[in-house]
């Protein structure tokens, strides 16, 4: 069974701890300052809110509205209906957990698995994507791969699709990378 422990981060399969896609990224997501980091997790908390009713307008932080103005242009203009929000994934094959921000179907019945960003998507996000992917394929096959950038204007960015087959070959490789660094004991974040 999938436990996840919010306060640290950290995912638990049958009691063990696995590792988490953010986890096995780490080495290329050194990017971010901690106050983007909190960004992303309220903006991400009040779009998932949005998907499900439950946000009330009063209590909207001001700093914070263009962000759901952006997500709610971008589920109009795309016609992109939110099919599940915030859902945690293990694969029993690969021996990691992760949670992805959204899978939606597209107006022609297909389906997208989508990276929600508060800022600039970076160059990972390909890896990140293609590493959920491997958590819903049984479930939505051939789901296409985008990130989309909301932004602190109230506009968006959706990006093309994903498509590169290297991009899970890649990530892939760095799960191997993470166990051979945990069998010779040089894994360098704590709790890893």
């Amino acid at each position: 069974m999938l436990t996840f422990n919010k306060e640290d981060h950290k995912y638990f399969w049958n009691l063990q701890p696995v590792p988490s896609v953010t986890q096995i990224l780490d080495p290329c997501t050194r990017w971010f300052t901690d106050e983007a980091r909190d960004r992303g997790k309220l903006v991400h908390k009040l779009t998932e809110l949005h998907d499900n009713g439950g946000v009330k307008e009063s209590s909207i932080d001001e700093r914070l509205r263009p962000y759901l103005v952006a997500y709610i242009k971008f589920l109009s203009d795309t016609g992109w209906v939110p099919v599940e929000r915030e859902v945690m994934g293990y694969s029993e094959l690969w021996d990691y957990a992760g949670t992805w921000d959204g899978i939606y179907q597209k107006r022609n019945g297909g389906y997208a698995l989508v990276d929600i960003k508060s800022g600039k998507a970076m160059p990972y996000v390909a890896l990140q994507l293609a590493g959920y992917k491997e958590l819903v394929k049984d479930r939505f096959p051939g789901a296409l791969l985008h990130s989309l950038e909301l932004r602190n204007d109230g506009k968006y960015r959706l990006s093309d699709a994903y498509t590169d087959p290297n991009y899970w070959a890649e990530f892939a490789n760095l799960v191997t990378a993470r166990r051979i660094r945990g069998k010779y004991g040089i894994l360098h974040e704590e709790g890893e």
